[in-house]
């Protein structure tokens, strides 16, 4: 039986799926991530865009996120995690990991800000 995550996101070929990521909440391909590993008995499984899992998997250990970092809330929470999504959303488009951003419709008209909740 398909979990209710599988059965929301929609599947590409290269196994990720096209979801909001958990953590920076754009749309962008996502693969399931526990948010403690399997490994340290995990089982709640969130959809994660690749830049979000590497930097958490490069940031803190297994035990770390067992222990400390056991939620999306307390990544989220965190200054070194909240930097990070300052730098990513400041990203540039079109090299296969951050979508287009909306083109404002005139000069004048500001870009969008994007939700970093």
């Amino acid at each position: 039986m398909r979990s209710s995550f599988a059965m929301v996101c929609e599947e590409d070929q290269s196994g990720l799926m096209t979801e909001n990521c958990a953590f920076c909440k754009r749309r962008v391909p996502t693969r399931g991530h526990h948010v403690v590993p399997r490994c340290k008995g995990g089982t709640e499984i969130v959809p994660t865009c690749p830049s979000c899992e590497d930097f958490i998997h490069q940031t803190w250990s297994h035990n770390e996120l067992r222990d400390e970092f056991n939620t999306v809330e307390k990544i989220l929470a965190d200054a070194r995690f909240q930097k990070f999504l300052r730098w990513l959303h400041k990203q540039t488009a079109g090299n296969g990991l951050f979508p287009e951003r909306p083109k404002p419709e005139t000069e004048s008209e500001p870009l969008p800000v994007y939700d970093r909740a």
